[in-house]
């Protein structure tokens, strides 16, 4: 209410805008109600005239005439009729259609035939119009269709505005005759602007066409203007044609200047509420309009609605005014009220709000009263309180706890005897429940007598037990942190998160460990200046991040060096960093003993390398010499030899390759101690790897008449990803111990699959005898190193202990276990498993001469195919003309060398050393491969490979290391020298054949050298990329079977390169290796050296992110050669052989088991041998295997054939 008592100014204001507003507000709705009931007239209005317009056309005066006269005039009949009027005849018909004109007050009639053209007219303004077509206006259209109208447009004789009526002439004078012609009635506009002209009030009227265009008006502006945007494109055809030349600014109609579309308009300034009714007078483009405008200012003057606007106000203003001084006395008695309540309540509100309790203590009359909080705090009610402690000071002083109540009571007489200003005292009372409260008591003398004695004290109480108890609970937690800090062995501290490392806290342990106290950094001294200068760099990281560890050395007080860990964490308010918290530890022992750890590292390493070195040069020494026994005694064994020389020869051989097989065993415990065996993953065929294992072993067990038998599931996969020389010397050194310890019997290899993952297998292989077996003691030792299950096998059986050892070593570096179950007596079964790759392609070797039998075991053993071993005969095949350069210094060596060489009819050239060898080579470089040894004086073989590759035509050549070092550094050395692969000694006499044969591609035919196996079949094939001889060799030197295995060759490889690009470009890299493979076997079979070294480029590429483009093209290449030189090849005929006999059954099984032999080892004569099967018309069955082996999908077709048999598909089952 003061407010509006101060600002009656502003308020009487604000009364006259609300008055004035309100008036204004009457005065507008007055106005809309008016020009409402004024809108409404108008809408009923222009529907009405509409409703006139339309009836126009069907009901209307002159419609009504036309009709009759068209209908019953035969004039104007004939005068349609007839294809050439006369003269007279058009002059008679001018007279009704002149008749016409007058009556109904048309300014031009005229009658049109069927084809529009004007046959009879009368025109006052023009009256030669005779054969004008009007076939293109709309009324003459409708008219045909025995329809009349009323249409408007603009003259194409006149130019001026018309309105058109048209009616039907029918032949007869009923209408449902059929129509003849048209007659029409034109009347000038300006009739039809007269006439709304008419009805004008003020009111602005206008006919708008289909089109929208206005043709007839009571005002002259709006005339023959569109009420929408017409744009030139879409003003064309009948629409434009309806206006006839009419120049409309830039071709069409101006807008209308109002939305014809609005109810109120405006227009030159003026309010127009607008009406639009629509009428239909038969135009085929739509209905026409009729717009109304009717002027809304000059229906209310505004005098007359100033005035009701001024006297609303008045009206608005008293009302405002009444209102303000009724609502003055309102809120005048609104506050005295609230004044009375605030001050009751106010004081109760804060006490409430800060959860106080009061008390009023009346010291005459002894009595205290108590608010609600009092209570609540005590947990009592008021009637409870005074049954149980009475009303007074004794109640007050009975609910303190006696410890407190002495100070208390001293603290309050001393502020009755006034000698302090308030009394404030913190103790504990008790409260319902038995439990002791703290509380603050505050109070104050509110009244004193004249002698100054205080007669009424008032006070308040708080509840403060929470405070006190976290108080208390501080203190306990500082005291606990400080016990812990003080028995950490390190430094606590939290510092300024600076590079200096200020102290705001640090433990006093820092005493301890740099010998300055606490204090000296508290005091302001940076804990940085003790960081030794070297790790001031480690040290300044601790604020690079959240947080750290650090290790880092000090310097002491003492100039003593010690070793920190330091770790910390920075701790961050608002997102910046206030303080640092962290620990710090002496680890000054740690790195000493560290220290020490490293050194006694080094020194084992050092030992290590010194016994691997050591190792290496006894190996070399040891093999070189050994080199020369078995060589000596493989070359002695092949010469005539007594009984008793033989024997010997051969004990000298065994116990040289027993000498070998302990020297290796040696060093690799010795790499495996060091760490340097490593396991190799490559393809590889696992019933080859086992076949291979038994032909090593096969001569041992024949020896002691013990048999072999190898047990692998038929369905099996053949081909894995791992190391296959480390699992063939796991599982001959198993073989061999069982062939030690048994001495009837057999011993047997079964292999079977556990597991497979998705690239992953794990395969269990078992080795079981009928030996001696093994005792429960014996096995808890049998897999250490140099040691034997009993000391007195070791006299009676030989053996250094180490094989299970290393076995054990490299099962686990493959992933897998290895144990033994065993009886003592009963034999012995070793199993172990490994973890293999599973290859995503088969990758097949070169094709290799192999040789079957078929092993007969027990019943209970079941028969197994082994692999026979390499003859002499064989390698002599592949490796006879070629010539070897042997570089050896050794003279026994060289002589164990050319002897075993010329055994299979090599030439072989000697060299002493390195250099003499690079001297013969720039001499004659006509070498087939050069056998290398690596430790020889002058030039070692390193150095001597390194310099021959130097020279572009010696780059292919091949160079084979002879070297009696195994270990894997000395490999790696010959390797990155230059050299291809490499052959230990002592010589093992098949690896050095099968080590030859891989890397020696075979001799050209040089005259005078030596002799071809087959010089006059040779000089006849000769195609580019291919080498015959090897072919030829391949299939036993049959010239027909080996035309017809390059004719299959060509006919099935013509697409191969598009397949290849196709499965590049969708990226099936598993398809392209697939591709790959199989071409670089059947051209292997070919000789097709070239191109199989592609294919195997390409495949070995296949699982990896090598670009293989060049190497596809590089391929293409070399196919499309072999290709076009096989363009003419024709195949000789194959003669054939019959099969006759009583016997023929048992000759045909016989067969099929040599075929499946063959196809088992891809040996291409299996071509030969299916021809011959299916030439006297074979089954379907051996068709199929036969289209199978022209593709060179030996494989394939050794698993349909054995499928065939297994379910008697074949004729002889």
């Amino acid at each position: 209410m003061k407010f509006f008592e101060g600002n009656r100014l502003y308020y009487n204001a604000l009364g006259v805008l609300i008055a004035v507003g309100g008036g204004v507000a009457v005065g507008n709705y007055y106005r809309l109600q008016v020009e409402d009931v004024y809108l409404a007239g108008i809408e009923a209005q222009t529907h009405e005239h509409a409703a006139e317009l339309e009836q126009w056309k069907s009901d209307g005066f002159a419609i009504g005439a036309l009709s009759i006269l068209g209908r019953h005039n035969p004039v104007l009949k004939r005068v349609i009729e007839e294809r050439s009027p006369s003269l007279e005849l058009m002059e008679q018909a001018a007279i009704p259609l002149s008749t016409l004109s007058i009556v109904v007050g048309a300014s031009h009639a005229f009658v049109a035939n069927l084809d529009g053209e004007i046959v009879a007219v009368h025109d006052l303004l023009n009256p030669s119009q005779l054969g004008l077509s009007v076939a293109f206006r709309p009324y003459f259209n409708t008219a045909l269709k025995g329809v009349s109208s009323v249409y408007g447009a603009i003259s194409t004789v006149t130019g001026t505005r018309m309105f058109y009526m048209a009616v039907p002439i029918y032949a007869s004078r009923t209408r449902q005759d059929k129509v003849i012609g048209v007659l029409v009635a034109r009347f000038d506009a300006l009739l039809l602007d007269s006439r709304l002209s008419k009805h004008h009030n003020g009111d602005v009227k206008m006919i708008l066409s289909s089109s929208g265009v206005v043709l007839a008006a009571n005002a002259q502006p709006v005339l023959l203007k569109a009420d929408r945007e017409w744009s030139p494109g879409a003003f064309i055809g009948d629409i434009r044609e309806q206006f006839a030349d009419y120049p409309f600014p830039d071709g069409i109609p101006e807008r209308l200047p109002f939305d014809a579309h609005q109810p109120v308009v405006t227009l030159e300034g003026r309010r127009y509420g607008l009406s639009r009714a629509d009428f239909d007078w038969s135009d085929p483009g739509g209905p026409w309009s009729l717009i109304t405008l009717g002027d809304l200012d000059s229906i209310l003057p505004n005098e007359q609605i100033l005035l009701i606007e001024g006297v609303s106000a008045g009206l608005f203003f008293l009302l405002w005014w009444g209102g303000l001084r009724r609502l003055a006395d309102a809120r005048r008695h609104k506050r005295d009220v609230a004044l009375i309540e605030q001050s009751e309540q106010r004081l109760d509100l804060a006490l409430q709000s800060g959860a106080l309790g009061l008390w009023d203590w009346n010291v005459s009359l002894g009595i205290v009263i108590n608010n609600c909080v009092w209570l609540r705090i005590l947990g009592y009610s008021q009637c409870e309180l005074e049954c149980t402690f009475g009303n007074g000071l004794d109640r007050w002083a009975r609910l303190i706890h006696s410890d407190d109540l002495e100070s208390v009571m001293a603290k309050l007489n001393a502020h009755l005897d006034n000698q302090t200003d308030e009394y404030r005292a913190e103790y504990r009372v008790c409260n319902k429940n038995g439990d002791w409260l703290w509380v603050l008591d505050i109070g104050k003398v509110m009244q004193r007598d004249a002698q100054g004695v205080a007669t009424r004290v008032t006070g308040v109480l708080q509840d403060i037990t929470q405070t006190v108890e976290a108080q208390r609970a501080i203190v306990d937690n500082q005291s606990k942190l400080q016990s812990m800090i003080s028995n950490i062995p390190g430094v606590v501290f939290r510092s300024l998160p600076n590079g200096g490392r200020e102290m705001i806290f640090v433990s006093n342990v820092i005493e301890d460990l740099s010998g300055y106290p606490a204090q000296h950094f508290l005091s302001g001294r940076a804990y940085r200046e003790l960081v030794h200068p070297d790790d001031l760099g480690i040290f300044d990281r601790c604020l690079d991040d959240g947080s750290y560890m650090l290790e880092y050395r000090i310097i002491t007080a003492t100039q003593e060096v010690r070793w920190v860990y330091d770790k910390g964490q920075t701790i961050d308010v608002d997102g910046l960093a206030q303080y640092l918290d962290g620990v710090i530890f002496d680890i000054t022992e740690r790195k000493a003993g560290e220290a020490l750890v490293k050194q006694s590292r080094r020194d084992a390493e050092l030992a290590t390398q010194a016994k691997s070195m050591f190792l290496d040069n006894m190996s070399h020494e040891i093999r070189t010499p050994l080199n020369a026994i078995v060589g000596m005694s493989h070359l002695l064994l092949d010469m005539p030899l007594g009984e008793a020389q033989r024997r010997y020869i051969e004990k000298m051989d065994r116990a040289a390759r027993n000498l070998v097989g302990i020297i290796n065993g040696i060093l690799d415990l010795s790499k495996i101690e060091a760490g340097k065996l490593s396991i190799e993953h490559v393809h590889f065929d696992l019933l080859e790897l086992v076949e291979e294992v038994l032909n090593l072993v096969r001569q041992r067990a024949e020896e002691k008449g013990i048999s072999l038998c190898l047990e692998i599931p038929s369905l099996m996969p053949r081909r894995y990803v791992g190391d296959p020389l480390r699992l063939s010397q796991v599982l001959t050194n198993l073989v061999d111990n069982s062939i030690k310890f048994t001495e009837v019997g057999h011993v047997c290899i079964s292999v079977r699959q556990v597991r497979q993952w998705s690239d992953k297998v794990l395969l269990c292989f078992s080795v079981s005898d009928t030996g001696i077996g093994i005792s429960e003691e014996q096995r808890i030792r049998l897999f250490d190193a140099f040691v034997q299950a009993d000391p007195s096998i070791t006299r009676r059986y030989g053996g250094t202990g180490l094989g299970l050892t290393i076995s054990k070593k490299i099962v686990q570096m493959m992933q897998g276990n290895i144990w033994v179950d065993s009886r003592e007596g009963r034999g012995a079964e070793f199993k172990f498993t490994v973890t293999l790759g599973v290859p995503q392609c088969q990758m097949f070797e070169l094709p290799t001469l192999v040789k079957h039998e078929l092993a007969t075991q027990g019943a209970d053993r079941s028969a197994s195919v082994v692999t026979a071993p390499y003859t002499v005969n064989d390698f002599t095949r592949l490796l006879e003309g070629t010539r070897i350069l042997v570089v050896e210094d050794h003279p026994m060596n060289q002589e164990v060398l050319e002897g075993l060489l010329q055994r299979v009819q090599v030439q072989v050239v000697v060299a002493n050393n390195g250099e003499d060898a690079l001297q013969l080579l720039l001499h004659n470089s006509h070498f087939d491969a050069i056998l290398m040894d690596c430790q020889m004086p002058v030039m070692d073989g390193y150095r001597a490979t390194v310099e021959i590759r130097r020279h572009l035509h010696l780059l292919s050549l091949p160079i084979i290391a002879v070297t009696a070092n195994t270990l894997v550094d000395a490999k790696e050395r010959m390797l990155a020298a230059g050299m291809n692969d490499h052959i230990a000694k002592p010589l093992e006499v098949n690896e050095l054949y099968r080590t030859l044969a891989r890397w020696i591609n075979p001799p050209e035919v040089l005259a005078g050298e030596y002799q071809p196996l087959a010089p006059s079949v040779a000089s006849e094939l000769h195609y580019h990329g291919i080498d015959t001889a090897f072919g030829l060799s391949v299939v036993n030197h049959d010239v027909a079977l080996y035309q017809k295995l390059l004719c299959s060759f060509r006919d099935s490889h013509h697409e191969f390169v598009a397949h290849l690009w196709r499965s590049h470009a969708i990226k099936d890299l598993q398809a392209v290796g697939f591709l790959a493979h199989g071409l670089r076997s059947a051209a292997g079979h070919i000789g097709a050296r070239a191109v199989q070294r592609a294919a195997g480029r390409l495949e070995d590429h296949c699982g990896g992110d090598a670009d293989l483009a060049p190497l596809i093209r590089q391929l293409a290449y070399q196919l499309q050669s072999v290709l076009a030189s096989l363009a003419d090849l024709q195949q000789r005929p194959v003669l054939r052989l019959a099969e006759e006999g009583e016997d023929e059954c048992r000759r045909l099984m016989a067969k099929l088991e040599c075929l499946a032999a063959l196809l088992s080892d891809q040996n291409a004569q299996a071509l030969r041998l299916v021809d011959e099967l299916c030439e006297g018309g074979g089954c379907r069955a051996l068709l199929a295997i036969q289209e199978r082996v022209y593709r060179l999908e030996f494989q394939q077709a050794h698993d349909l054939l054995i499928t065939l048999r297994a379910s008697k598909a074949l004729p002889v089952d």
